[in-house]
């Protein structure tokens, strides 16, 4: 049986190899990887109460480095986003273009499978096909569909900082970046996507405009490129559904989803 030390320096030796694996993969110019991170919170609680001992709650960020493998780095060039932003072509964009830019003949195809994929799932006289309807997800349903293989992610160190303060926050996107063989001496001039939360995006855009006057693209954050998380964004959705459309539980409206929750218990 190892002693406690034994494994407490193993731990740190494999901490550390990893580590030395992020930063290889962070300063070769051949490779691309993005950062996910977030805010966390870590209740210590007194379980014997006395003087001078109490409660705390420890706040920190976390972040996750992963490997995009297979990417076109010249996506992530800054000269390229500088050229375009130059270019001033968001004035003349408008929604009817955006509205294009929606596949609506895909959308109605993925919504019709997903009302089969409920019948198939709930109704027993129709789960003979099931494996069909999964066989038209991937055939029909399916478009600019990646490769399938497992995304190599990599934990970075926390920091006990607070997101919600602006310089704290500079801190420790600037250790992030710094366990990625980023720094300001010696960097790539090309775009990190950073995915957060709804706060985290909006402070991260936040801190690019207070610091939008430094010297250079990693002191003005530049390389950084906020991104909303795909899961908080219809997490969002999802709850202005509910807002919407829930109405009161004394009221008998079959339109609201409150009254058909009754059917459900």
């Amino acid at each position: 049986m190892p002693t406690y030390n034994t494994v407490y320096r193993t731990l740190e030796h494999l901490a550390d190899h990893e580590a030395k694996i992020v930063r290889e993969h962070g300063k070769d110019p051949t490779t691309h990887g993005d950062i996910c991170f977030d805010n966390l919170q870590h209740n210590i609680r007194q379980r014997d109460v006395r003087l001078g001992r109490e409660t705390i709650v420890n706040i920190g960020i976390a972040a996750t480095y992963y490997e995009i493998p297979d990417v076109d780095l010249k996506a992530f060039d800054i000269e390229d986003k500088r050229r375009r932003l130059q270019e001033g072509k968001r004035k003349d964009l408008t929604v009817e273009q955006l509205l294009g830019f929606v596949d609506d003949k895909h959308r109605e195809t993925v919504g019709m499978l997903q009302w089969l994929r409920v019948l198939t799932n709930y109704v027993p006289a129709l789960q003979p096909y099931k494996e069909h309807i999964s066989m038209l997800y991937r055939t029909r349903g399916a478009k600019q569909q990646l490769p399938i293989c497992a995304t190599t992610i990599h934990p970075l160190a926390t920091c006990q900082k607070n997101e919600t303060i602006i310089t704290e926050l500079k801190d420790a996107i600037v250790d992030f970046l710094d366990q990625t063989g980023q720094t300001s001496e010696e960097h790539h001039k090309r775009l990190i996507l950073f995915h957060g939360d709804g706060l985290s995006y909006n402070v991260l855009l936040s801190l690019k405009q207070y610091l939008q006057f430094q010297d250079n693209e990693f002191e003005r954050c530049e390389i950084i490129e906020p991104v909303l998380a795909m899961w908080h964004t219809a997490w969002t959705n999802l709850s202005r559904i509910f807002e919407t459309h829930w109405g009161e539980l004394s009221r008998c409206d079959p339109s609201t989803l409150s009254y058909l929750l009754q059917f459900s218990l």
